[in-house]
């Protein structure tokens, strides 16, 4: 009987450790590497943004939060290689999220809740930009640092995937020249960039 209750503490301190930011507040040295890096120009945010961001950092007292997403969703979103051309602004969401869950699991954070909107705001009180929106999603972050993390992490992903595709671009441009010589016509060049992207020159 002794052993059960020796692994649920173990269990239940283990996870402990882990839902439970032990870090403590973000440091002064923290704060001003992260304004260093919005004046760098890193991120785009406005004067106003930066401010109340800053605020928002400097008011960490190290625990948890929660922060509600208003989601209006474009109508007419980008097309991405990934998704293809038909892909929806849900699907674009989805695909973020795949890289994201990750990241937010295993800083202990997590959707606590989402869902569509069925009508519009019925009522709000000095907020007319969020009277209208799609979806709205509440997000537990286990601590401020833990959200900045996240936030590098996927700045990281993004870049190393824009590294992938300008040398997957330029192999596939080196490839043609072998094949078709870099005087054919464009016409030509893009039929056998067809060929070898569905594998028939394989």
């Amino acid at each position: 009987m002794r052993i059960h209750w020796i692994i649920s503490l173990l269990l239940y301190f283990g996870f402990f450790v882990w839902y439970t930011n032990l870090s403590g507040p973000l440091s002064e040295e923290e704060i001003d590497l992260v304004i260093k890096r919005m004046d760098k120009g890193e991120t785009t945010i406005s004067e106003v943004d930066r401010s109340n961001f800053i605020k928002f950092l400097r008011n960490d007292d190290g625990g948890d939060f929660y922060m509600v997403n208003f989601l209006d969703l474009n109508e007419n979103p980008p097309i991405m290689e990934k998704t293809g051309e038909s892909a929806t602004a849900t699907d674009l969401l989805d695909y973020y999220m795949e890289y994201m869950y990750p990241e937010l699991f295993i800083r202990a954070s997590h959707p606590v809740f989402a869902g569509n909107v069925s009508a519009k705001a019925l009522d709000h009180l000095g907020a007319e930009e969020t009277k209208e929106w799609d979806r709205t999603a509440i997000m537990r972050y286990r601590s401020i640092r833990d959200l900045l993390e996240i936030a590098i992490a996927m700045e990281k992903v993004k870049k190393r995937k824009e590294v992938h595709a300008k040398a997957q671009k330029l192999a596939e441009e080196r490839v043609l020249d072998a094949l078709v010589g870099n005087k054919a016509s464009v016409a030509t060049r893009e039929s056998f960039r067809k060929r070898l992207r569905d594998g028939d020159l394989d």
